[in-house]
């Protein structure tokens, strides 16, 4: 009424052309030819704000960031695992103190070569993907090995007479549990 008009007023502050149809195709071609680029990445080479591209992803696209995830396939033998599991609850059920007579343990290997974290990195799409990321294969690595029961066992390193870091197997780990040798020298 006061304008005699139905269109908004002018507004201060900078316009918003962050999102423009020619953006929004850019942007459409980049995460065409390179699903896993960073928002941050895409910015810098499209002279685009992030901010902008994350909206264009996210409303204009339809695009959702998914996390790739390393699954391991189960086999008939792997459901040993599962009763297993049955029978720790019912003993735990009948006595709690079972836990305490208890390792859990597990193996960490961690690549000196600066291989990328799957927890970081992200691929856009409109669905989750199935993806196969390709890695350079025996590059140096550190394996540590750490144990829980009523208190930390551990972490122990393994390697040969190199200096090689090796895997945990067998004869390793018997030895690491009948000496309790800490940075196991094979």
């Amino acid at each position: 009424m006061a304008t005699g008009s139905v269109k908004d007023k002018p507004r201060s502050g900078r316009p918003g052309n962050g999102r423009s149809e020619e953006n929004v195709e850019t942007v459409r071609e980049a995460f065409a030819q390179s699903q896993g680029k960073s928002i941050r990445q895409a910015a810098a080479e499209l002279n685009i704000s992030v901010t902008s591209i994350r909206r264009i992803l996210l409303r204009d696209l339809k695009l959702y960031p998914y996390k790739i995830q390393m699954v391991q396939k189960l086999k008939p033998q792997d459901y040993d695992c599962w009763v297993m599991c049955e029978t720790l609850l019912h003993h735990y059920e009948r006595d709690p103190s079972i836990l305490e007579h208890m390792w859990f343990s597990d193996e960490a290997l961690f690549h000196l070569s600066g291989r990328i974290s799957r927890h970081n990195t992200h691929v856009w799409g409109t669905h989750y993907p199935v993806e196969v990321r390709e890695h350079e294969r025996d590059t140096p690595k550190l394996v540590i090995w750490c144990a829980i029961s009523s208190g930390l066992i551990g972490p122990f390193f393994f390697w040969d007479k190199d200096g090689n870091s090796v895997n945990i197997i067998g004869d390793n780990y018997l030895r690491m549990l009948q000496f309790g040798i800490p940075n196991c020298q094979l």
